[in-house]
């Protein structure tokens, strides 16, 4: 690998840690905006809708996003367009399919007493987020395909500042809560994403050849990743509705913060995810397999250090956050987002093996280690939840990423290796 290509991936990484900073930062400004302006019921009804989001994120992730990882490095300029505009088109449909079994679901719950504290006319201003949320994460994902990270960074930049402009206008009016955060999403994302897929030059409306083969091999890395995404969501946030059920409503904020303030190190993550996976499977199809043993030794050692180093200043200006910044009422999570800190180490660790084991376009491995891992620790989660209160939330959730790491890494990177090896043997 040359001193130029490595160049380019750190310029990648970075720009990439800028994106999801920034994103971290709208979320982070988003949750303080609650914390201070609202109640905690309503900030804990807030994330319980937002949890919902990452669900529908993590689908339309599955459906469009992982297949054209997956696919589209391997194809030409012209291919890659052509199958990017093909799952666009699909995905857009699905997403509007989403939002009308998301606003029948806010219905129904009202409609039998599941939330009394639940609006109904939150339901609208919910499917518009999935709508444009659907949208803006395959125009930024697109971008990393094309190994254009700043174009990503330019989408969720502009993205960024009209929901600002929105938040702003609804404090000035006094109207900011649930709804109107989510409002604000749903049009910020959808013209971010216009923007972005206009300047790619991406048109869907247009024919690109016969569908029905790349639909194909995208469902064939969809049938898998689906499923375990879904069931990777059930692990990884079920806690809230746990928190909520076992504890109350208002508590899901209190461990919503604490993770809130362990953002900025998650980030980290998921920057490496979106600079490298293209990346990881472009090698891995090259069956350049000593490259990605580096890249790996590198990524976990170099998460977990920058996720130490902001645990100590976390901890170092704690007691000027609660003065300042957090208010009274959170004063207590600083404990929680230490746990938060452990969680984040572990699921850095694990994602680096989970995102070769989807480079390598095994994703009937990972549904089989989603499935298992929540079956296992859902009942754990709740069990310590009963227990130990918001803790033992984040204690099974960390139970979950050690379960998922042992099978990721004991099994599945196992398999990888064999299997790369035997080719450079032949």
């Amino acid at each position: 690998m040359s001193k130029a290509s490595d160049r380019q991936m750190l310029s990648g990484a970075v720009l990439s840690m800028l994106d999801q900073a920034l994103l971290s930062a709208v979320n982070f400004a988003i949750g303080l905006a609650f914390m201070r302006l609202t109640d905690k019921v309503d900030y804990g009804l807030y994330t319980q809708f937002f949890t919902l989001l990452l669900l529908s994120q993590v689908a339309q992730n599955a459906l469009a996003n992982a297949p054209m990882v997956s696919l589209a490095p391997r194809r030409r300029a012209r291919g890659m367009q052509a199958l990017a505009a093909i799952l666009f088109r699909m995905q857009t449909v699905a997403s509007f399919g989403v939002a009308a079994v998301a606003v029948a679901g806010v219905y129904f719950s009202v409609d039998i007493g599941l939330f009394p504290q639940l609006p109904v006319e939150l339901a609208w201003p919910f499917a518009a987020a999935i709508i444009g949320q659907w949208g803006r994460e395959f125009a930024r994902k697109y971008s990393y395909i094309r190994l254009e990270p700043m174009r990503a960074l330019l989408t969720d930049a502009l993205f960024a500042g009209l929901l600002f402009g929105g938040l702003l206008l609804g404090i000035w009016l006094q109207r900011f809560g649930t709804g109107w955060v989510l409002g604000c999403m749903g049009a910020a994302n959808l013209i971010a994403a216009l923007v972005e897929l206009h300047h790619a030059r991406l048109r869907p409306l247009r024919a690109h050849g016969r569908a029905r083969e790349p639909l194909r091999a995208a469902w064939q890395k969809a049938r898998w990743s689906l499923p375990a995404v879904l069931v990777g969501w059930g692990s990884n946030y079920s806690f809230v509705y746990v928190v909520a059920a076992v504890v109350g409503v208002a508590a899901t904020a209190e461990i919503s913060a604490a993770r809130l303030l362990m953002m900025p190190a998650g980030i980290c993550i998921i920057a490496w995810g979106n600079s490298f996976a293209p990346r990881i499977t472009r090698w891995l199809h090259r069956f350049e397999f000593q490259e990605v043993r580096r890249i790996i030794a590198l990524s976990i050692v170099g998460l977990a250090a920058i996720i130490i180093t902001y645990t100590s200043l976390l901890w170092l200006v704690f007691d000027l956050l609660v003065a300042y910044v957090i208010g009274p009422d959170y004063a207590s999570v600083l404990n929680l987002s230490v746990l938060w800190a452990l969680y984040f180490c572990v699921n850095a660790w694990r994602k680096v093996g989970a995102t070769c084991l989807a480079g390598d376009g095994r994703f009937r491995e990972l549904f089989h280690y989603s499935w298992i891992v929540f079956g296992t620790s859902l009942p754990l989660t709740i069990l310590l939840t009963w227990k130990l209160g918001t803790a033992g939330a984040v204690i099974g959730m960390i139970a979950a990423e050690l379960i998922d790491l042992s099978l990721t890494w004991g099994h599945g990177w196992r398999k990888l290796r064999r299997s790369q090896l035997a080719h450079r043997a032949s």
